[in-house]
Formats: C-alpha cells, sequence, structure tokens
C-alpha cells in the first residue's frame, strides 16, 4: 500500500469512528488524555485529517540533517537537540 492509500483508509475508519453516537454523547466526558475531553480529542483527531493530504502532496525534502534528534540526550541536556 502506498502511503495515500493507508491514509484514506485510516481517514476512513477514523471518520466512522467519529460518526458513533456515543461519541456526541460523551463530548463533555473526560477522555484517556488527562487535559482533553472527549469532544477535545475528537477535534484534534479531525484536525490531524485535515492536516494530512497538504502533506502528501508537498514535494519531498530530505531535511534529515535538520529534523532535532532525540538520540544524544545525556544528563544535563534537554530532551531534544538539534542533529550535529
Amino acid at each position: 500500500m502506498t502511503v495515500s492509500e493507508v491514509y484514506l483508509e485510516s481517514a476512513a475508519v477514523a471518520t466512522t469512528f467519529l460518526t458513533q453516537p456515543i461519541v456526541a454523547a460523551r463530548w463533555d466526558a473526560p477522555s484517556a488524555l488527562a487535559k482533553l475531553r472527549i469532544g477535545g480529542l475528537t477535534a484534534h483527531l479531525v484536525g490531524q485529517l485535515t492536516q494530512v493530504p497538504p502533506a502528501l502532496d508537498a514535494p519531498v525534502v530530505d531535511r534529515a540533517s535538520r529534523w532535532p534528534s532525540i538520540s544524544r540526550c545525556r544528563p544535563g541536556r534537554t530532551a531534544i537537540s538539534r542533529a550535529t
């Protein structure tokens, strides 16, 4: 499967989940994330569905040297540091 096909399949599953009446019924209930209610978690999921298509359409750019690296974490350093 291509990345686009995986995205479309995942989006279909998420959309099926989001249309379940229980989601609306529990909108204001706590979610598995301490700082988000079901409605907030749902909004986050929907936001991710809308952010992926532009990324899939963008040209591929090799930015590996610019991404932060967590493999160099040591005591006294921040969790994320610039790769050098």
